[in-house]
């Protein structure tokens, strides 16, 4: 079961991310969603795995400028995140990994389109 902890950690770093959004800081959005992902990993306390989140994101996460402002028009990166919280906050610890995954993959899919232009 995930620490309440955890959950009102996570919390804080998505309302600092919402409020980014309200505000237009788009750089303050993907600082927030590193914090929020970051979090994660480490709870996980696994060493390789967070060594492999690191430079996955250090390839990715520029790109994800990419998706502003659209994402701001969708926030679906905060939706996918209110169901990650969700699952923490609930303690259901088998259905956060799969939060996660449509959180990234949700991102995957903007990013093409954002690239290809479709």
């Amino acid at each position: 079961k995930a620490p309440k902890s955890l959950a009102l950690k996570l919390r804080k770093i998505q309302n600092k991310l919402i409020r980014s959004f309200d505000n237009h800081d788009y750089g303050g959005v993907v600082a927030r969603n590193f914090e929020i992902h970051f979090t994660l990993y480490d709870a996980a306390s696994s060493k390789i795995t967070l060594k492999v989140a690191e430079n996955l994101w250090l390839r990715a996460g520029p790109m994800l400028n990419l998706l502003y402002p659209e994402f701001d028009r969708t926030r679906s990166g905060v939706q996918n995140h209110a169901a990650i919280l969700e699952c923490v906050e609930a303690g259901d610890v088998s259905r956060i990994g799969m939060a996660i995954q449509t959180d990234i993959l949700g991102a995957k899919a903007e990013l093409i389109r954002v690239v290809i232009g479709r």
